[in-house]
Formats: structure tokens, C-alpha cells, sequence
């Protein structure tokens, strides 16, 4: 039996009727990558900017806003220029606690606070990805991302002594 959790997906271009709350599978990490419980996750304008097509508006955003042009999903409609694939869970600035790790990654990160950097890029910064555009993100329970793209928060020591 597959885990599910809950979601908000994008279903194609358009305004927030396109957004569905459902429940999806639950990632699994692979290697490298950690599986996060999120605890908030903010919209950044790469959410609506995916959701409604500009980046797939090469020369008419107002056509596609108002549904009188035609665009192509599968042709410069997101950072990468590759496409968007839907259902997509959006959601690019994500916090929250690492739960699951995959192989190859730190153990030291299990329960840890995080932030993550949606911008997921190889060593050469010539392939890169970009979370809640080509890939899933936040807008669920829990979002799985390479360890490299995580951050522990800790609090500062004043911050320790307020909440003590």
C-alpha cells in the first residue's frame, strides 16, 4: 500500500481554479536527497508565474491570462525552458523538519530544521531545476530535495533563552 499525503497540485495554466486540493503519493528520498515534513511554505512569484503562463508568453501574457491564445505546455513554459508537466505541486520556499534520508547523506540531518534553496543545480551551474516549476515542492505535507539544497536553521542564542 502506497503512503499519501495531502497536496495542493496544479492541474494546467490559469488562475487559482487550477489548484486542487487531493492526496498524492508520498515521495520516497533516493540517494542524496532527504525527505522534509514541511512546516510552512510560502507562494513566490515563480508559483503564479507557472500557474498562469507567463513564462510559456513569449509574446502575448494577456492573450494566455484571458484564454484567447493557444500555448504549448511542453514548450518554454517554465525556468528551464523544458517545459512544465502537470499535475505539479507548486511551492518554491519551503521550511520545514528533515524526516527520512536517502543514501549517502549525513544522519546528522534526521530532525533537523530547515530551509531549503529552490534552485537545484548540477556542480557546473549549466543544469539546473527549480522547485515548484519542473519540480514538486511544498504546497503538501512533505517534499523530497538533494541534502545539498537544505540549510539548518538553528536559533540564536537569544532567541534559545526567550523561548526557555
Amino acid at each position: 500500500m502506497t503512503d499519501l499525503m495531502n497536496a495542493v497540485i496544479l492541474t494546467g495554466f490559469g488562475g487559482p481554479e487550477k489548484l486542487v486540493y487531493t492526496q498524492v503519493p508520498k515521495p520516497t528520498p533516493k540517494p542524496g536527497e532527504v525527505l522534509i515534513k514541511v512546516g510552512a511554505c510560502s507562494v513566490n512569484n515563480t508559483d503564479i508565474n507557472t500557474r498562469t503562463g507567463w513564462y510559456a508568453a513569449e509574446d502575448n501574457f494577456q492573450a494566455i491570462l484571458q484564454d484567447t491564445k493557444e500555448n504549448n505546455p511542453n514548450n518554454t513554459s517554465c525556468w528551464t525552458q523544458n517545459g512544465t508537466e502537470f499535475p505539479r505541486i507548486q511551492g518554491a520556499d519551503i521550511v520545514g523538519k528533515v524526516i527520512e534520508i536517502g543514501e549517502n547523506v549525513d544522519s546528522k540531518l534526521l530532525q533537523k530544521r530547515v530551509i531549503v534553496d529552490s534552485w537545484i543545480r548540477d556542480e557546473t551551474l549549466d543544469d539546473y531545476q527549480y522547485i515548484g516549476s519542473e519540480l514538486d515542492g511544498g504546497f503538501a505535507e512533505y517534499v523530497v530535495v538533494p541534502a545539498t539544497n537544505i540549510y539548518q536553521l538553528t536559533l540564536s542564542n537569544t532567541h534559545q533563552k526567550m523561548h526557555e
